[in-house]
């Protein structure tokens, strides 16, 4: 269980992984007002010493903070954010894994972790796989894990809203254009060939380990696979109706992601304005 720092991001993140078919590790989002998360702090207070202290010195920390003036509903109103209820994934963050030696990276892996990619460029997630369409150079290997029975989960997925119309059109520009030539498999294309060598280049530097190129072309042809499952997806309704049918419950999330502008409406338009111009190539 964590803190809710922004759900919406996540849920919408999570929505468009189940659509496509996207093995990430699932999640629900647990209100503060309700007895089932009364329930789980419950349990946590009795297996984790962190948690029982924390319940023993809230009333003195309630008690300090009226002291200096604060009003009560501000303080409660500050401690009563959701809470996420997370999937465990047994296993080790693929950067670990590769780099101690507890897998060797196969075209399996790199196919899974393709088809992971393929949402993650939908919702301009680049907290994972530093792909081309991104400026970051080294991602975040820690977002894919490695279960122990050898295969690939993602975790902490979530879109990345892009507020100026200069910044998505310059997104969707770059997106189109490696999702077009990823569609033909054309992997021999510059564009797509850049994508290859800077992730290589990415998980080198992290890892130590020099990925072969059936790995990178498993993971383009991943992305490939992806793709087939959102036109599929796209043109049955099914997932432009998942995403809508979530505001609703997503907007009745309480978190820290109230401190900023983006609702998950806006979440979602960013996400749906993305995937209509990806499904202009692959549909």
């Amino acid at each position: 269980m964590r803190e809710s720092l922004d759900s919406k991001a996540d849920l919408v993140g999570l929505t468009v992984m189940n659509c496509i078919g996207a093995n990430v590790a699932q999640f629900r989002v647990v209100n503060t007002e309700t007895e089932e998360l009364k329930q789980v702090e419950e349990a946590l207070k009795r297996v984790d010493p962190m948690m029982a202290q924390w319940a023993k010195e809230w009333p003195k920390m309630l008690k300090a903070m009226e002291g200096q003036g604060v009003p009560i509903e501000e303080i409660m109103k500050w401690f009563s954010w959701a809470r996420q209820v997370l999937e465990f994934v047994p296993g080790n963050s693929m950067g670990n894994a590769l780099q101690g030696g507890l897998c060797k990276p196969g075209e399996d892996m790199f196919f899974q972790i393709g088809r992971i990619c393929a949402a993650d460029l939908l919702l301009n997630n680049m907290d994972r796989v530093p792909l081309t369409v991104w400026d970051n150079l080294d991602g975040n290997l820690a977002n894919v894990m490695i279960t122990n029975e050898g295969g690939v989960k993602g975790i902490d997925q979530q879109v990345f809203l892009i507020i100026s119309d200069e910044g998505k059109e310059e997104y969707i520009r770059r997106i189109t254009k490696l999702v077009t030539h990823i569609w033909r498999g054309d992997f021999k294309h510059m564009e797509v060939e850049s994508c290859m060598v800077k992730v290589e280049e990415a998980i080198l530097r992290q890892t130590s380990v020099q990925l072969n190129s059936e790995c990178l072309l498993a993971m383009m042809k991943g992305i490939r696979e992806g793709l087939v499952s959102f036109g599929q997806s796209w043109t049955s309704g099914t997932f432009k109706a998942k995403l809508e049918g979530i505001v609703e419950e997503a907007n009745s999330i309480r978190d820290k992601s109230q401190a900023n502008a983006a609702n998950c409406g806006d979440y979602v338009a960013f996400v749906l304005k993305v995937a209509e111009e990806v499904a202009s190539v692959v549909c």
